[in-house]
């Protein structure tokens, strides 16, 4: 950052390196200080880490099978013609969403010690339709979607 972009010494953070659309270089001075007198400086170690952008290398797309084509068409002529619903309940089977709710509940449990928590499969279809129609309607923060406001009440919530 130069001068002028860098605004307060404070607020600086830390910026991720994928940000950066040039060539970056960061130094710093360590000081080595002795075991014996930590007050006293022996030696100064200067170090320097240089970052270029290039163009990212990408793997060699594997051609489509034959098979994967033939799934394809057989799911497209199964799905074709149903509501919303059906196709969501078709791709996401109960058992997926039981095993994501076992999943969910043993996480609750073991890992945020909430022994309390429990799931069952349609709060979870709720859920999971949340996630698609705020993937659909953008709203600047996700504490938004339950505002009650008039200028970005959602019903649907």
């Amino acid at each position: 950052m130069t001068d002028i972009e860098e605004g307060h010494y404070d607020d600086m953070g830390v910026l991720p390196v994928s940000d950066a659309a040039c060539q970056l270089e960061f130094s710093c001075t360590i000081d080595n200080v002795a075991e014996n007198h930590p007050t006293q400086t022996t030696s100064r170690t200067s170090k320097t880490v240089t970052w270029r952008m290039c163009e990212p290398v990408y793997s060699e797309i594997q051609p489509e099978s034959n098979t994967a084509k033939q799934c394809l068409e057989s799911l497209i002529t199964e799905l074709e013609g149903k509501s919303v619903v059906e196709i969501f309940e078709n791709l996401l089977c109960d058992e997926i969403l039981e095993y994501i709710m076992h999943e969910t509940v043993t996480y609750a449990k073991h890992y945020k010690n909430d022994l309390n928590f429990n799931l069952t499969i349609n709060e979870l279809k709720v859920f999971i339709g949340i996630l698609f129609f705020s993937s659909y309607h953008h709203l600047p923060q996700s504490k938004l979607y339950w505002c009650i406001d008039e200028d970005v009440h959602i019903p649907f919530f």
